[in-house]
């Protein structure tokens, strides 16, 4: 991932500000105070826990509503950067503009965002490396969060029971006709539904969901390249290698290669490095 710029910022009541055109891509985390998010029409309250997204090309503001100081942390990719739009286009995260996470998923998403502003404030070699491939899990997280964003009424039931049904993980290699049958909908209305709501096809948004969780394996899991691609049904694993390149932009031995290691600063919060690895 090719960051751009991560920090913190804060804001008093009634401060604010407003973009027409960026060249930049922003994931925005609250951590104290309310805030308002107005894009594309539609405003969205924000409270401590939230992640915003801030696309390029599109008209957006945010500000303070809270008596108290509202306080964020914030990644920047850059836009330009074909890698980082295959990433968030492979994750779903294209057209994404607010996630209310779980409470779990908040305090790994903070952890996250307290390491990548740590890291990049040090002179270390490398550090802007390893911000970077931090970034990646960071956007992982949050594209697991995206479940979230089914609980008002931005998309249709069927939609909607069909995200919740794929997203409760127990399948990991779903068909579009299960997810038709969750949704309680013929395939050829879901592929409408979904192109409409979501931008893309029931086929295409299940692949995108399949490889984030085959990331999620290479990250977390001791599972081998060869196991994650037979759980995902794919033929060998050079096929599932080629899908995964195509979606991430990386290969799964390149993923692979963001390994989780203890804090040198023993504050337990865990540095995602690049080294390499075998399987």
């Amino acid at each position: 991932m090719n960051l751009a710029a991560c920090g913190t910022s804060a804001w008093l009541r009634g401060h604010s500000v407003e973009r027409h055109r960026s060249d930049t891509f922003a994931v925005e985390f609250v951590t104290e105070g309310r805030g308002e998010l107005h894009v594309r029409r539609r405003r969205y309250e924000l409270q401590p826990g939230d992640v915003f997204i801030l696309h390029p090309n599109e008209h957006h503001r945010y500000c303070s509503t809270s008596q108290e100081v509202f306080r964020k942390m914030f990644a920047m990719l850059y836009w330009t950067a074909q890698a980082n739009r295959d990433v968030l286009g492979a994750l779903g995260l294209m057209t994404l503009s607010h996630v209310r996470p779980s409470r779990a998923r908040v305090a790994r998403i903070r952890e996250v965002f307290e390491e990548m502003c740590a890291i990049t404030q040090t002179d270390d070699a490398g550090a802007h490396e390893r911000a970077s491939a931090l970034t990646y899990n960071l956007l992982l997280l949050v594209s697991q969060s995206v479940a979230h964003e089914t609980d008002g009424a931005e998309v249709p039931p069927p939609v909607a029971r069909a995200l919740r049904w794929a997203l409760r993980g127990e399948n990991p290699n779903p068909s579009v006709s299960q997810l038709a049958r969750a949704a309680g909908c013929s395939v050829e209305h879901l592929n409408r539904l979904f192109n409409r709501h979501l931008g893309m096809r029931t086929h295409e948004w299940l692949t995108r969901r399949k490889l984030s969780a085959a990331a999620e394996w290479l990250l977390y899991s001791g599972m081998k390249i060869h196991e994650i691609s037979s759980e995902l049904g794919y033929e060998d694993s050079f096929c599932f290698s080629r899908a995964f390149r195509r979606y991430t932009g990386m290969t799964p031995s390149e993923c692979r290669s963001c390994q989780w290691e203890s804090s040198d600063r023993g504050r337990g919060i865990p540095v995602l490095q690049l080294r390499s690895t075998g399987q």
